[in-house]
């Protein structure tokens, strides 16, 4: 029904994605996902190992590079976003301003453009803070979902050059 990379952020029937990162690895989170209702683990090799050796519970699909199919995965279960005008901004300044100004001026052919960026995520009246300048792939791809399901146009994301080398807005 979903994925994620964040314990956090899992729901009942949901993918958990467990990446390898720099200093730990997200298998040590499966556990939390698995109590939050995950369903399954994708993840590499080394997470595997581990979820097997602790006992998860859980089936483990394994891949060389879980962070490279997030985004495919998270555009398939949330749908993919052709039907909405989706613009991307990066940058090394001005990203905000210039999501700002994109999203005005696609007022002129879409009155409604959701934007999800450095300052906040708002798809219609709802808005809420950012908590990075590009969110994780599974969260673009529901915020991209949401914009089409209430009747947005469009679409601006903000996008940092660390997310574009994370595979975030992939897909």
């Amino acid at each position: 029904a979903g994925v994620t990379v964040s314990s956090d952020d899992c729901e009942p029937q949901w993918l958990f994605v467990a990446i390898p990162g720099l200093s730990q690895h997200g298998i040590r989170f499966a556990r939390a996902a698995k109590e939050a209702g995950a369903v399954a683990v994708l993840t590499d090799a080394a997470g595997a190992s581990r979820a097997v050796s602790e006992g998860l519970g859980l089936p483990v699909v394994v891949v060389d590079d879980p962070r490279s199919h997030v985004a495919a995965l998270a555009a398939a279960v949330y749908g993919p976003a052709r039907d909405l005008v989706t613009l991307a901004v990066t940058g090394t300044n001005g990203k905000t301003t210039t999501s700002y100004l994109m999203r005005a001026a696609l007022a002129a052919v879409h009155p409604r453009a959701a934007l999800c960026g450095t300052v906040e995520t708002r798809v219609g009246p709802v808005s809420f803070e950012a908590e990075r300048t590009t969110a994780e792939s599974p969260v673009v791809q529901r915020f991209l979902a949401l914009a089409r399901e209430c009747g947005e146009g469009a679409a601006v994301i903000e996008t940092s050059a660390h997310a574009l080398s994370l595979h975030r807005v992939d897909g």
